[in-house]
């Protein structure tokens, strides 16, 4: 017996097994979960006409950690993709979906409560083998997504919780010299995609951010840019930032904001329509490949470009990270070997 919530329906539904093990489903009339569950604890099956309830086996007997053995991994799945749809991030939730789709189609549809270590290391490594971080990606995934089962007592503890992922070495990020980033722009025909790549080189912003961009966030004057949540799009870091407008990009946004097409959004086609990240990313893929360039260069390189430039000019790490919008500093840390020459200079004080 477990509680389960279904997109259309305003409602909690309550999902039971008969005296014959057949699957019930019975709205709780309820709409939060708190108060379905205090439906559930106080349901009988008896109530219905269509279930027989088992001589001498009354209700109360069975705990709610047992009636949470059938709960399937589908089941789960639909009811946490559900909840986390709320709070997460689409791109977040597209790994979820991703990640649960693989397990279930590798293990099949088994109770939740069978999904034990063995089972999980044995899909972990298999993915591993055939590519590390979509093993780690995995891994991270559904290592909450266990938690929140554990959370909600549908499990008695995460099979994860003691298992690491073999750790993978962290490759110096790939970034370009503005001399490059011209020559990657000299293939790129839409002028407004060439303005979102030069802000993205110039402000280390991400693309959703970037796509999402309205003039209410940009304060010409001041010359700043606020990178915030809220208006349907929330921030990688859940974070607030403020990034400042160099000489070269303010001269773009004026132009941009005396001939917009569009009151509400910084970036958009010429009809006015806001432009989608996959377009925006392809473009650029497209323009790097027609200018026979490294084709390790994607979008997201013209972030580790803006830090990459940043690093190797002496600005602070820690001022890096509170620009990119970095909630850790040990992710801001792969800049680091950067530094390498400014440490030299440094050095050269005892010749």
């Amino acid at each position: 017996m477990y509680i389960t919530k279904e997109p259309k329906s305003p409602f909690y539904h309550l999902i039971y097994f008969d005296a014959t093990g057949e699957r019930k489903k019975v709205s709780t009339k309820q709409k939060t979960r708190r108060a379905a569950e205090k439906y559930m604890k106080n349901f009988s099956p008896c109530d219905y006409s269509d279930v027989v309830q088992p001589l001498n086996t009354p209700v109360e007997a069975v705990s709610v950690r047992e009636s949470f053995e059938n709960l399937t991994l589908k089941v789960f799945r639909d009811e946490y993709e559900l909840v986390i749809k709320q709070s997460k991030s689409p791109n977040y939730l597209a790994s979820v979906k991703i990640s649960l789709k693989f397990l279930i189609a590798e293990v099949g549809d088994i109770p939740l409560r069978c999904l034990d270590k063995r089972t999980l290391e044995k899909f972990l490594s298999k993915t591993f083998e055939r590519s590390k971080q979509v093993a780690t990606l995995f891994y991270r995934t559904i290592k909450a997504a266990l938690t929140k089962a554990h959370e909600w007592e549908y499990i008695t503890e995460n099979p994860l919780r003691k298992f690491k992922m073999p750790k993978i070495a962290n490759p110096f990020p790939v970034f370009i010299s503005h001399a490059e980033l011209m020559q990657i722009l000299g293939k790129v025909t839409r002028e407004e995609l060439k303005n979102i790549y030069l802000l993205a080189y110039y402000t280390g912003m991400r693309r959703a951010e970037i796509t999402n961009l309205r003039w209410e966030n940009i304060d010409l004057e001041k010359g700043f840019i606020a990178v915030s949540n809220g208006n349907g799009f929330t921030t990688k870091s859940k974070k607030d930032r403020i990034v400042p407008i160099c000489a070269p990009l303010l001269e773009i946004l004026k132009k941009l904001h005396e001939n917009k097409t569009n009151e509400v959004y910084v970036f958009t086609t010429k009809e006015g329509e806001k432009f989608y990240d996959d377009l925006v990313g392809k473009q650029f893929k497209k323009a790097v490949r027609a200018a026979e360039m490294n084709e390790k260069i994607h979008f997201h390189t013209l972030r580790h470009s803006f830090a990459s430039a940043l690093v190797q000019n002496g600005v602070s790490i820690y001022v890096v990270k509170e620009l990119l919008g970095h909630e850790d500093i040990r992710t801001t840390e792969i800049y680091s070997h950067l530094q390498n020459e400014s440490l030299v200079k440094a050095i050269t004080i005892f010749n």
